[in-house]
């Protein structure tokens, strides 16, 4: 997939505090709450349900108990505060002079919660590289020292509290508490479902008589499936009726009840 263009996302910014390039979103000392910041883009109604996202992002400063958003997705625009559901990740300040730490958070009718623990970065003025992964009621992450992805810093996997359909996606946004405690850094290629995982607004495929789903990772599952629809995921081979398969291994497809 390609990269997200942030020169066409919208951006709420009265203090001038985000920079915008093609592929990279600047963060300059933006506070916790008073710049009341936000950079964002409307993907449509429902279009986030599975996905994948790639990013990477850096942070070159962050005053003790600083807060920002690095990637969010919600079914609202504002700060944070402002939001009704969503799910992001937040850099923090650590309370220690030069600590930098990251954790992702979920809102759920407006209160926040914690999702995952919280990781210590090594350093500043360090580019990590980042993939959250959504399938279900489930959310991993995984945080990268190199951009072939190969040199594991920390995962993380962990259950949803609430299911989530997103329309917003968010690159940079301040949280809306009290002013002061300044972050800098950015967030840069940020890339979709770069495997060509679920987005919830693809086109499904016509629908087929399914009676059954071979998976390659699974034991087959054959119980009735009438009526179904395939849209997109990873390789298996539908069972259709009349003993007829369908080898869709290296595509992918989700399925749905009509």
């Amino acid at each position: 997939m390609a990269l997200e263009i942030f020169g066409l996302y919208t951006e709420v910014d009265p203090n001038s505090h985000i920079g915008v390039l093609a592929n990279r979103a600047t963060a300059i000392g933006i506070n916790n709450g008073g710049d009341n910041c936000y950079l964002y883009t409307d993907k449509g109604a429902g279009y986030f349900g599975d996905f994948v996202v790639n990013f990477q992002f850096l942070i070159s400063a962050a005053a003790d108990y600083a807060y920002m958003i690095l990637c969010g997705f919600s079914d609202t625009i504002g700060v944070e505060s402002a939001w009704a559901n969503g799910i992001y990740l937040a850099h923090k300040g650590g309370g220690v002079a030069g600590q930098s730490w990251v954790q992702w958070h979920g809102v759920i009718a407006g209160v926040g919660y914690g999702l995952t623990c919280t990781h210590r970065l090594p350093a500043l003025n360090t580019l990590y590289y980042a993939t959250a992964t959504r399938i279900g009621m489930s959310f991993k992450w995984d945080v990268y020292l190199d951009a072939a992805r190969t040199n594991l810093l920390f995962t993380e996997s962990v259950p949803l509290l609430a299911n989530l359909v997103a329309r917003y996606l968010y690159a940079l946004a301040s949280i809306g508490a009290a002013a002061g405690y300044a972050t800098s850094g950015y967030i840069e290629n940020i890339e979709l479902n770069p495997t060509g995982e679920t987005k919830a607004t693809s086109t499904p495929a016509a629908a087929l008589d399914i009676v059954g789903i071979q998976y390659a990772y699974k034991k087959p599952f054959t119980a009735p499936l009438e009526s179904y629809e395939a849209i997109y995921r990873t390789p298996r081979v539908l069972q259709l009726r009349g003993g007829a398969q369908v080898d869709i291994s290296g595509g992918a497809f989700k399925v749905e009840r009509k």
